[in-house]
């Protein structure tokens, strides 16, 4: 976890995770490319063209609604397997070290607060393709609200954007929660009456929160933005 990074690209995100397995490329690449392999641990279930230009269809996830389509982007066998999943993209990228294989999976999505839901998930995934690599039974373990909030710090989405709107200073939090919408409901009803919040659909942990206090200058802006974060972070 120490390697993975996040990166805002616009508006985009991308999520990059590094994980080195005990085992040639060879080896990993089958198990990175062909549907059998795929199967045990990726999310869901893959059939590929494998040519670049191929098509993906994706199914049997459940945080999907019903198939998802995509097309191979990269092909360079035994390095670089990149192709898209619905709006997404995702790349896959093996190099020998040492007497094993350095995997790097990069995320590129639209959904920037939701990073730290991707990154969990992942991390799980590529678990279960270390196991299966191993000879071992993959946990198919969904990743737990510890997991997901050790991203989110991690990434630094836990932070506020202070800035002017129209002329008037504010603070805006949009925040991926794995608490129950009711008690995000509980403890908003104790916030004073100039903060404005609203709740929307997550990214499969919990509901996504938007908070934005208004503040009369920069200097109260920063001061908000210290003290949001930590009333925020007491949700988790």
């Amino acid at each position: 976890m120490s390697n993975d990074t996040f990166e805002r690209a616009g508006d985009a995100a991308v999520v990059r995770l590094e994980r080195h397995y005990a085992h040639p490329p060879a080896k990993v690449w089958r198990a990175v490319t062909t549907p059998e392999h795929l199967a045990v641990w990726f999310p869901g279930q893959v059939e590929v063209d494998l040519r670049v230009g191929g098509e993906l269809r994706f199914f049997g996830d459940p945080n999907l609604p019903g198939d998802t389509k995509g097309r191979v982007t990269d092909l360079e066998p035994p390095r670089v397997f990149g192709f898209t999943w619905d709006t997404d993209h995702i790349r896959l990228e093996l190099e020998p070290q040492g007497d094993g294989t350095l995997l790097r999976l990069v995320h590129t999505f639209g959904d920037v607060y939701g990073a730290a839901s991707f990154a969990s998930g992942w991390d799980s995934c590529l678990a279960d393709l270390g196991a299966v690599l191993d000879g071992r039974e993959p946990e198919r373990r969904p990743p737990s609200a510890a997991d997901h909030e050790r991203y989110l710090l991690l990434f630094g989405l836990d932070e506020g954007e202070v800035g002017q709107v129209d002329g008037a200073w504010r603070v805006r939090f949009e925040r991926q929660l794995t608490t129950p919408e009711a008690e995000v409901r509980d403890a908003a009803a104790a916030w004073p009456g100039d903060v404005a919040w609203e709740l929307r659909d997550g990214t499969g942990h919990g509901p996504r929160l938007v908070v934005t206090v208004p503040a009369a200058s920069r200097e109260e802006a920063a001061a908000a933005e210290a003290e949001w974060r930590a009333r925020l972070g007491h949700l988790r």
